[in-house]
């Protein structure tokens, strides 16, 4: 469940693909 963690970090990382936890996206 990637997109709970996306919507999450968002904000922090400006997007999801940028996310530590999802590069992949």
């Amino acid at each position: 469940s990637y997109g709970s963690r996306c919507v999450l970090f968002t904000r922090f990382r400006g997007g999801c693909a940028r996310s530590e936890f999802n590069q992949s996206g």
